[in-house]
């Protein structure tokens, strides 16, 4: 089975992977995988696949969910394959950085893999997880996943728009991460994402090269401000994302926005929209960006928290990770 996503335009790169040479008597073991080789899974294969991943986006989640990043090994550990769970909770886990060495691709590699990291699962009430197009029918005859909606990469230089600003009906305040409760945002993730990720969070504000602006409420009572909106920037192989990118509605979003146009202007940004917020790809498209990539969001389980999911999606300016949910 091929990787989930599909190659972007942006920041061509030739694929380079060791060479292989297939063995009819090939064996294979499946394992954890050690922090250094996810690392290797995100800054080489992740890499080569033409991704453009976060360049510390392995700290964050491998801290947070070590046990859920699997390998699959020739018998001279040789790494062949990668597959990740990352379990928010009990009833709900997330797939991704599905990558299968070109060489052992359309072999029933990446498969075996792909069934044993699923075994592991059973008991998890949701399994998700994004594909490209020409995938979309494996994933349903194979595993038994079932499309929902598609996300829409946008990239370009990142530039404030020409018209003038939306004003909030609300007067908002936008701050940074030194001025900011970070408490209040765990609890404000959790109301966008419907999972609390506390662990994670903390990981990920610590990446190097990241930026954070929240938006809060600016009333005059210090306890009473609440954040309605954050997102973070953190570096990727080529440029910037800004990711994940929530808000309570549109005047919100736009002006964190005006916030991060400010400090990255004329930078390469992207972000993955999900495609039902069409507030959000009017905005992206206002500050530069244009569609690069395509995916589609898949789900295998319960319909009642699909549609929890989904309620809150109108306040998803961009995901945290297409591999990770």
């Amino acid at each position: 089975m091929k990787s989930l996503l599909k190659k972007t335009s942006l920041n061509p790169i030739k694929n380079f992977y060791p060479a292989f040479s297939v063995q009819a008597k090939t064996e294979f073991s499946i394992r954890t995988l050690q922090l250094l080789e996810f690392e290797k899974v995100i800054k080489v294969f992740a890499k080569n696949e033409e991704w453009n991943p976060g360049i510390y986006d392995y700290l964050p989640f491998y801290s947070a969910y070590q046990d859920g990043h699997k390998g699959l090994f020739s018998n001279n550990n040789q790494l062949i394959a990668s597959l990740s769970a990352a379990r928010y909770s009990r009833d709900f886990a997330f797939l991704g950085i599905y990558i299968v060495d070109p060489s052992y691709r359309e072999k029933g590699v990446g498969e075996r893999l792909a069934k044993t990291v699923l075994s592991e699962l059973e008991s998890c009430s949701l399994l998700g997880l994004n594909g490209v197009k020409q995938q979309v029918g494996n994933y349903q005859r194979k595993y038994g996943f079932r499309p929902d909606y598609n996300n829409l990469r946008f990239s370009g230089t990142l530039k404030p728009p020409l018209r003038k600003s939306l004003e909030p009906e609300e007067k908002i305040k936008i701050i940074g991460q030194e001025n900011l409760n970070i408490n209040q945002l765990i609890d404000f993730d959790a109301s966008v994402f419907s999972f609390p990720r506390e662990s994670f969070l903390w990981k990920w504000l610590e990446m190097p090269e990241s930026f954070l602006l929240a938006a809060i409420k600016d009333v005059a009572s210090i306890d009473k401000k609440k954040i309605c909106g954050y997102g973070v920037v953190s570096k990727c192989v080529s440029g910037y994302k800004i990711a994940p990118f929530f808000a309570k509605n549109e005047k919100i979003a736009k002006a964190l926005y005006d916030g991060f146009s400010s400090r990255f202007k004329g930078k390469l940004m992207q972000v993955d929209i999900p495609e039902p917020n069409q507030s959000a790809i009017k905005l992206a498209t206002q500050f530069g960006l244009y569609k690069t990539l395509e995916t589609k969001r898949m789900y295998k389980g319960t319909n009642k928290l699909v549609d929890e999911l989904n309620s809150k999606i109108d306040q998803v300016y961009s995901l945290t990770s297409l591999e990770m949910g």
